[in-house]
């Protein structure tokens, strides 16, 4: 039977490549045994083994392909160590990527004295391996291998080895040296919408939003504080940023010198919003003094009904508070949200997409809207048509031990994710941060794997900056199976803030979704490296396209 079915498969697959077409019979008589195996329909899925991978091996960096088959033949003939080869920086094994990433990147540090490696990808549905032999510490699979890989094998573990060895006259001196082996995988859904995120450079002060779509491979200028300049109002900064549900807004935090709100187009213009997106009453509301960190829901953004929710100071105490500014009011139409048993000031709040609920930080130092040292909780109030109400510590998941903050509701508010760092440590720009998820309604609080880098880098969390986690704006579902992502910034590649993406899965349980697994981080190579990355917003935002 065994025999029988592999036969098809291979007429079925000489047909897929041209050999033959419509169907392939499997009888008796082709067979030549009792057994009618039927016939195999080619309108079926495939499901390989497919050649997606080089036959060969192929060279890469300054490796030329006559070198390729003699250095093969080297590796092949030399004595096999199981380690002391090189460390696999990116991507971390078990990393989940989404369909639509860009080809990933491959980093690795070199052992001891090592100047050649041997990069192996190893599928179960794919012919041949793919096989790199280079003298780089990276390497980018094509366009056409990962988009193949991407299209057939979904869901299958992907095998990394890398080796490494000293080269000297064609030979290798001590032999090959096995370093990081493990599974990557691809995920059978893409990650969708636009990530809009702050870039600075220290040395010139430059700074600015940048833009890119999953899967893009260059990153496009959304705003600067020129291009605002050139629409028409100066502005010598631009701070934290939301999108409007609609993706053609952003809210962010300028400095005039003094911090206020503002809200442009982002669709390349930096033109100011129009009147029926933005009163000029309501412009002005947005643009009073000591206002900062612009949130909104799509369940108050329509003709009917539209708020944005800020943070201002409050009367002689100072006291932070969330205020609403109705965008369409043309008088008034803004006022401070009432939090009933909260004595705190409130900081970094996120809205929920069913409009019901705010998750705020609820903090003692609060600094031009951020949180500095002191105490953090996570707290919530209902919004009630901006009426405010009780408010109460989120059940299960705030420590006495740490201070949480930074929250955002996932789609569908089904979780929150937040920072945590432990109590008496700062919480603006800190090393100690990690990121943590809970339910959106409260619950026990899981630490995403994404916080740690691989352990043969020798970097651990906390101590990475791991910080401002933003969720895509939809989570998608497939054979039973929810897949949600999220971008945050960290530390840890090259020591300046850079962006990173990872996964959370979950499945379907008596009382609602239940978490099944979080996942390694992976390096987004389309940010500008050189950059300080961080504070992203993830939305569908309207960028600019080509």
């Amino acid at each position: 039977m065994k025999t029988r079915t592999r036969y098809c498969r291979l007429v079925a697959f000489a047909a897929l490549l041209g050999a033959g077409a419509g169907t392939a019979a499997c009888s008796s008589t082709t067979l030549g045994g009792s057994d009618d195996l039927g016939t195999v329909d080619l309108a079926m899925p495939f499901m390989g083994p497919y050649p997606d991978l080089p036959a060969a091996p192929i060279g890469a960096g300054g490796i030329q392909g006559s070198q390729v088959a003699d250095i093969a033949s080297a590796f092949a003939q030399a004595q096999s160590s199981p380690s002391g080869g090189p460390c696999m920086t990116e991507p971390s094994m078990g990393a989940l990527f989404p369909r639509n990433f860009t080809p990933p990147l491959f980093e690795w540090k070199g052992g001891a004295n090592q100047n050649i490696y041997e990069l192996r990808l190893h599928v179960d549905n794919q012919v041949n391996d793919l096989v790199v032999y280079t003298d780089k510490t990276t390497f980018t699979l094509s366009d056409d291998m990962w988009q193949s890989l991407a299209n057939h094998s979904q869901d299958h573990d992907i095998q990394v080895t890398i080796r490494g060895g000293q080269l000297s006259a064609g030979q290798l001196t001590g032999g090959a040296f096995t370093g990081t082996t493990g599974n990557i995988h691809i995920a059978p859904v893409s990650a969708l919408g636009s990530i809009v995120y702050w870039w600075i450079v220290n040395a010139t002060q430059s700074t600015g939003l940048k833009g890119f779509r999953i899967g893009d491979k260059i990153v496009r200028d959304v705003m600067t504080p020129a291009s605002i300049s050139a629409a028409g109002k100066g502005t010598a900064c631009i701070g934290c940023h939301a999108s409007s549900p609609d993706g053609s807004l952003a809210f962010f935090t300028r400095g005039d010198p003094r911090w206020a709100t503002d809200a442009r187009l982002v669709n390349g213009s930096s033109g100011a919003a129009s009147q029926s997106q933005i009163t000029t009453n309501a412009a002005s509301n947005l643009a009073r003094t000591q206002q900062t960190f612009t949130i909104l829901s799509p369940a108050h953004y329509s003709a009917n009904d539209s708020v944005v929710m800020t943070l201002m100071p409050n009367g002689p105490s100072g006291r932070w508070e969330l205020n609403w500014t109705d965008l369409h009011a043309t008088a008034g139409g803004t006022g401070i949200l009432p939090r009933t048993g909260d004595n705190n000031g409130a900081a970094a709040p996120t809205w929920s997409h069913d409009g019901n609920t705010i998750i705020y930080s609820s903090g003692t130092d609060i600094i031009d809207g951020r949180l500095s040292n002191g105490v953090s909780d996570l707290w919530s109030v209902p919004y009630n048509n901006h009426n405010g109400g009780a408010a109460q510590a989120l059940p299960g998941v705030n420590s006495p031990n740490s201070s949480q903050y930074y929250p955002t509701y996932s789609p569908g508010d089904t979780f929150v994710s937040f920072n945590r760092v432990p109590r008496g440590n700062g919480m603006y720009d800190a090393a100690p941060a990690e990121i943590w998820i809970a339910p959106g309604k409260g619950g026990t609080p899981t630490r995403l794997a994404a916080n740690d880098p691989p352990a043969c880098t020798g970097q651990k969390s906390p101590g990475l900056t791991n910080s401002w986690a933003r969720w895509s704006p939809s989570a998608t579902t497939h054979k039973g199976k929810h897949y949600y992502w999220v971008v945050f910034s960290s530390k840890r590649r090259l020591g300046n803030p850079q962006l990173y993406l990872t996964a959370v899965v979950t499945t379907d349980g008596i009382n609602g979704e239940v978490l099944e697994s979080t996942y390694p981080a992976i390096y987004i190579p389309t940010q500008t490296p050189d950059q300080n990355n961080h504070t992203p917003a993830w939305d569908e935002f309207q960028i600019p396209i080509g």
